[in-house]
């Protein structure tokens, strides 16, 4: 499981429009070190050129510790694309959260057919040393299975094979989707997340909120979940 070409925009916009509700923006002390870097940026970009001042993180931690979505509803203004690949069963997960996120997937109806499978296209953990022998010929039997049904797909162009091969092909496929969502989407994820007992949470999908640019301070921030 992994992300690619995480890009996160819009941080300077949530804060602006956080002052909005009191038109306070004589306090704002936020600035852009560089004048000259366009939105979207990667986060690497974002922590070295964009400054959250003292009074401006203040009022978002004040926001924060309401404990309430309207409160935090400035955090949907900050956006973050990413590609990310991970088995079938953690994006059924994932796919939870559909309210604020887009996403859009590789398509095994469309490319599914066009190589044989490898045990590199699935989730698979390491075995215990009693268990290598059988799951090492299992798998080789169901891949063995699955490219079967492609190759005869593709010599007769019968989708009823087509159909049979999706149906071989189990949970632990690996898809490849762009995904879009917002900090305030991101924030629930966390907290709702973070103890999860499925370890592509826990060991991949958290660290990777936790990575993100002012993360500590606008997602993982305890104030309003104590």
């Amino acid at each position: 499981m992994k992300f690619e070409n995480t890009r996160v925009y819009g941080i300077d916009t949530a804060i602006r429009s956080m002052r909005m509700p009191l038109q306070s923006f004589d306090k704002a002390d936020s600035e852009w070190v560089y004048d000259d870097i366009i939105p979207p940026i990667t986060t690497d970009e974002y922590e070295k050129n964009y400054q959250i001042g003292e009074k401006d993180m203040d009022l978002t931690h004040r926001l924060l510790s309401t404990g309430t979505d309207s409160d935090s509803k400035f955090l949907r203004s900050i956006s973050v694309y990413t590609e990310l690949t991970a088995p079938t069963y953690f994006l059924a997960e994932l796919d939870t959260y559909k309210i604020g996120t887009v996403r859009n997937s590789s398509s095994l109806q469309h490319k599914g057919a066009s190589r044989d499978f490898t045990i590199q296209d699935f989730t698979t953990d390491p075995m215990y040393p009693q268990d290598v022998n059988v799951m090492q010929e299992t798998w080789a039997k169901l891949i063995e299975s699955i490219n079967l049904l492609r190759r005869m797909y593709k010599e007769t162009n019968d989708y009823h094979y087509f159909r049979l091969m999706r149906q071989l092909i189990p949970m632990s496929f690996n898809y490849t989707i762009s995904w879009t969502a917002n900090y305030q989407v991101l924030r629930t994820i966390y907290f709702q997340r973070r103890n999860h007992r499925l370890k592509e949470w826990t060991d991949v999908f958290i660290p990777w909120i936790e990575s993100l640019p002012y993360a500590k301070d606008l997602i993982t921030y305890e104030g309003g979940n104590k």
